[in-house]
């Protein structure tokens, strides 16, 4: 099984950003990152949220990881592919970034029904 890992914290030029805001600054990072081409190549997807961000906001999310969620097709799907943890060692999200996870999730599933049902 592959594993490959993406640190949000290159996004935080040497930590002085805290907040990763906009939903075309996500969609940068997943370019700058090569998000695609590793959720292709590697089974696991680690994500390490540094604990000097302070939030990760919904839009970011979805600029960031929508398409993913909607190829991955639910939440549990999304979860057993893109594990989220606070460092190297793996140490588990605390609850305010798990938060900031689920919201960007709960924002692309709304954005998604939206769109099914404004057609």
């Amino acid at each position: 099984m592959s594993s490959c890992t993406i640190d949000l914290g290159l996004l935080t030029e040497g930590g002085k950003v805290r907040n990763l805001a906009g939903k075309e600054r996500g969609i940068a990072a997943k370019n700058d990152l090569g998000l695609q081409e590793l959720e292709i190549e590697c089974d696991i997807v680690t994500i390490i949220y540094p604990t000097y961000i302070t939030s990760i906001t919904s839009s970011f999310f979805l600029g960031m990881f929508s398409d993913s969620v909607e190829r991955l097709g639910s939440r549990m799907s999304f979860f057993d592919k893109f594990r989220f943890v606070r460092n190297l060692e793996g140490d588990e999200l605390y609850s305010y970034m798990l938060a900031d996870i689920e919201g960007g999730i709960d924002r692309c599933e709304f954005d998604r029904r939206k769109s099914f049902f404004s057609n």
